[in-house]
């Protein structure tokens, strides 16, 4: 899809029929409202190459990637891109094995991007994974349910060296075994990571090793 000023608006009810996976190549101002998409690979795939760009300032308003391997990818062709995404849920399909099994996942270095209460849950991996560095990625509202499926030591949101994420809001964490909520390439980051030392509720924070750095008092509820 190559194309400026794109509105794209599903209406569920007259579109009951499940709806194929899009993807973007290079657009200039696309508009996305009421999506759904269930048992794909990847529910939003942006991608782009060197010589024509990626998709910039697009905005998906209302977005359901139901049983699938990933909600959103970022491909590493789209460089650069930005984008608004607000009200998105992704739920990992049960039973799935694959290692790629994330949320919403950015492999583009240089990305701007803001997600606003945004529903992630049922992971092998991540909820959100950002693989690449210079992004800039705002988080509000965040809520992440049982990650970390594959128990590999997972943390809800992962973000490599030298980009720059920030989860803000009301966000909750529910499952996720024994991972912590943050990660950035070797530290947590961001905010307190919040675990459940006894009935109190206080916080730990702790270093990439799971190693425990500070301890402090009543914060919030993070269930172990």
């Amino acid at each position: 899809m190559n194309r400026e000023n794109e509105q794209v608006d599903f209406d569920c009810e007259k579109e009951p029929v499940m709806i194929s996976r899009r993807k973007l190549l290079t657009s200039l101002g696309p508009f996305f409202s009421n999506i759904f998409t269930i048992f794909h690979q990847i529910g939003l795939l942006i991608d782009g190459d060197p010589v024509n760009g990626t998709t910039n300032k697009l905005k998906l308003v209302n977005g359901d990637f139901d049983r699938g391997a990933n909600g959103v990818v970022i491909t590493a062709g789209a460089r650069g891109h930005t984008g608004q995404y607000t009200n998105i849920t992704a739920q990992g399909e049960t039973g799935y094995t694959g290692s790629d099994n994330v949320g919403f996942r950015c492999n583009g270095d240089s990305c701007d991007l803001d997600l606003v209460n945004a529903d992630f849950r049922n992971y092998r991996g991540n909820a959100i994974r950002i693989d690449e560095g210079y992004c800039r990625v705002g988080i509000h509202n965040l809520s992440a349910w049982d990650w970390n499926l594959a128990a590999t030591g997972a943390p809800a949101v992962y973000a490599k060296q030298y980009s720059n994420v920030k989860v803000t809001g009301m966000s909750r964490f529910m499952g996720g075994g024994s991972s912590l909520p943050f990660r950035r390439y070797g530290q947590d980051f961001g905010r307190a990571c919040v675990r459940k030392i006894d009935s109190s509720y206080q916080y730990e924070r702790r270093d990439y090793s799971g190693a425990r750095r500070s301890r402090g008092s009543k914060l919030c509820r993070y269930p172990a």
